[in-house]
């Protein structure tokens, strides 16, 4: 968990620079690391931030089936459910595609 925690840091600043530079595939990288590494502690509050940044990278059927992640995560904030191991998988499959492009 502490090595989560530092990566997160760690991907945070690297996001910050690439943004800066313009640098699109960069900054869509760590910022699918901060999603992900966010939905692996279970923060679903921290998920939502980055994941709504991360819908910005997204075109497409992508958008679509990230949407419907921020609106499965804030149905489980709502009502104080946990992000399940499913719901993870689906981040993690969105955001490497996303990524890959």
């Amino acid at each position: 968990k502490d090595l989560i925690e530092y990566l997160k840091i760690e991907y945070k600043k690297s996001w910050s620079e690439s943004k800066l530079k313009g640098d699109l595939k960069r900054s869509c990288f760590y910022c699918g690391e901060l999603v992900k590494s966010s939905a692996k502690t279970r923060d679903i509050v921290e998920t939502l931030k980055w994941i709504g940044d991360f819908k910005e990278y997204a075109k497409g059927e992508d958008a679509g089936n990230i949407e419907n992640i921020i609106n499965e995560l804030v149905y489980r904030m709502e009502n104080k459910k946990e992000i399940t191991d499913e719901l993870t998988g689906k981040i993690n499959i969105v955001v490497h595609h996303v990524q890959m492009r």
